[in-house]
């Protein structure tokens, strides 16, 4: 299909708009970073396009530059898709329907609810839009300076729904958040329009709680979808649709290996990453590579409190990554921060050796290989997403393991 289709805004490098386009239609889409709102105006007056989609933080300005607005865009205030029908410029706004969409995915309904949407920029106009339209019964505008503001949320704690619009906790900042869920007694779901990390900070929280999460992706592909209908005028498939988010996160997630010491990570992690194609790291060597030590040279010197200290920042650090192979200490999951940092943008996989076949060499910590898995098996436990039998060779065990993840 021929079409000059693409996304302006700022700091867009990588966003994933390109490759969502890309699976519901063969078009041209590009990247344009746009600097200022003179160079928004000079792009949507030269008229050099068929469509294009619109970002932070020029939803508002793309408006005074079109021939017709739909009436829902108009209501919301905001554009986020522009159409270029032979020079007559359409704007629309399908932020909307991504975010309805998000609600149905985590099975809310807002109806006679109580909604708190923290942030007060363009993101939170369609949001707000569509929990209107579906009777929330109330809708809370949180923000720094406002009436409702994070020093006062107490008088909130009633709130059904939590809606995350504003940067906070997005990567690469991704140890932030908002605020804590701490005394939100009816909280329901929780939703964050950032996509990266998978899960921020505030969705792994509610996750602990047992409530309903989602992050960004959903609403990022459907709004996509409903954009492709107007560029094209042609129909995307749900069942596409779904197919596009699945793969995607799937290409997003890091597969993190978590088991005991020798139990084969570092061994089958490399492995896996040469299938799959992705980079592989491993934290104990990337703490070998900071400190000029090995992990048993640490231990021995400064004690495991401090080693576990050195860890936590290491992999704070490379979790912040997307779609890489990374392989833990065995020791790892014994700090809850590790696992909420790994769980952001990673799924955990437990290899389960038997431990005839461990080894102790060099590991100042491994000298009771049976007490220490007595001690460590319920953290593996708990942190793993799947579980993975050791088979006979390296090889075998990532096979199993793509399997298991559909990769």
């Amino acid at each position: 299909m021929k079409g000059k289709f693409g996304l302006i805004g700022k700091n867009i490098s990588i966003s994933l708009s390109p490759k969502i386009h890309k699976s519901f239609f063969d078009y041209e889409y590009k990247l344009m970073s746009l600097e200022n709102e003179e160079e928004v105006e000079k792009k949507l007056r030269a008229k050099d396009f068929d469509g294009l989609n619109v970002t932070i933080p020029y939803k508002k300005t793309v408006m005074p530059f079109l021939d017709e607005i739909s009436p829902l865009a108009e209501k919301i205030g905001s554009v986020n898709t522009v159409v270029n029908r032979n020079g007559y410029l359409f704007g629309d706004n399908t932020d909307y329907y991504g975010f309805i969409k998000t609600l149905e995915k985590v099975a809310f309904s807002p109806e006679d609810k109580k909604v708190l949407v923290l942030g007060s920029g363009g993101a939170s106009l369609s949001i707000k839009q569509a929990l209107y339209d579906l009777k929330a019964g109330e809708v809370i505008t949180v923000s720094r300076s406002g009436e409702d503001n994070y020093e006062n949320l107490s008088k909130h704690s009633d709130a059904s729904l939590i809606v995350n619009t504003t940067p906070v906790g997005k990567y690469p900042d991704n140890q932030k958040t908002p605020l804590s869920l701490e005394g939100f007694s009816g909280l329901e779901a929780v939703i964050d329009i950032n996509y990266n990390p998978v899960k921020s900070r505030l969705l792994i929280e509610a996750e602990k709680k047992n409530l309903r999460v989602s992050g960004g992706l959903t609403m990022l592909v459907w709004q996509a979808k409903k954009s492709a209908e107007l560029f094209t005028g042609e129909r995307v498939e749900d069942e596409t649709a779904e197919k596009t988010e699945k793969a995607l996160l799937l290409k997003m997630k890091n597969v993190v290996f978590i088991g005991m010491p020798s139990c084969g990570k570092s061994t089958v992690g490399r492995v896996f990453a040469e299938k799959t194609g992705r980079a592989f790291f491993d934290t104990d060597r990337l703490i070998e590579e900071r400190y000029s030590k090995k992990p048993s040279e640490i231990i021995t010197e400064n004690g495991e409190e401090y080693f576990r200290k050195l860890e936590t920042e290491v992999i704070t650090d490379i979790s912040r990554n997307t779609g890489v192979v990374i392989s833990v200490g065995g020791g790892a999951v014994l700090k809850e921060e590790n696992i909420d940092a790994l769980r952001q943008n990673g799924v955990l996989v437990y290899l389960d050796r038997p431990l005839d076949e461990l080894v102790s060499v060099d590991r100042p910590l491994s000298k009771n290989i049976s007490a220490l898995f007595e001690k460590r098996k319920p953290f593996y436990d708990k942190a793993a997403d799947i579980k993975i039998k050791s088979q006979p060779t390296a090889e075998m065990t990532a096979d199993e393991v793509i399997k298991k993840l559909g990769l």
